[in-house]
């Protein structure tokens, strides 16, 4: 005979999918204190450029990341007043700017965690975006092990534009930074 044995979820046992749950967090926690770093450098660079006599009073510093993004390229690119000292710094932000979709996942995605039987993890982020009157809505899908070399790549090139931007503003002076 063959009886049907009633299956509950509640029967499940909470601890395998309490401890992705606190990886997941943990790996989004690490990524985005990359990010954040990274992010910082950009910034402080941005406004030891800026008040650099002579050559900074042209540059923005605005609010919006990707316009930072923007400002500093434009700072230190082929025409910008710092071409000759940012020339290695500019592969340093194309590296880390390559991130910035996981950046925008991390931050403002909803995020599902599913187990496989050996209790592996996947996370599944979805964001929906409003773009120009539409929305736009994108699903990135992380297993553990991915995740994990994610993560690595976001922290070595967040350490790399850092160093790159500290080098950039090491021999500059400055009449003092703006604290606005």
């Amino acid at each position: 005979m063959n009886a049907i044995t009633p299956f509950s979820l509640d029967t499940l046992p909470r601890e395998p999918f309490d401890r992705a749950v606190r990886e997941v967090n943990g790996w989004r926690g690490r990524c985005l204190n990359a990010f954040t770093r990274g992010e910082a450098a950009m910034t402080e660079c941005l406004l030891t450029l800026s008040a650099t006599p002579g050559r900074g009073g042209g540059i923005k510093l605005p609010h919006l990341l990707g316009q930072r993004f923007d400002a500093l390229a434009a700072a230190i690119g082929t025409d910008g007043p710092f071409a000759p000292e940012g020339r290695r710094a500019a592969t340093a932000i194309a590296r880390f700017r390559e991130h910035l979709s996981l950046r925008n996942m991390l931050c403002h995605g909803l995020t599902e965690i599913t187990l496989d039987q050996k209790g592996r993890w996947t996370v599944v982020i979805r964001l929906a975006a409003l773009c120009q009157g539409h929305v736009d809505r994108t699903v990135l899908v992380i297993g553990e092990e991915e995740a994990e070399r994610l993560a690595s790549n976001v922290r070595s090139a967040s350490d790399s534009l850092s160093a790159h931007l500290k080098n950039l503003t090491s021999g500059l002076s400055v009449k003092c930074p703006a604290d606005a």
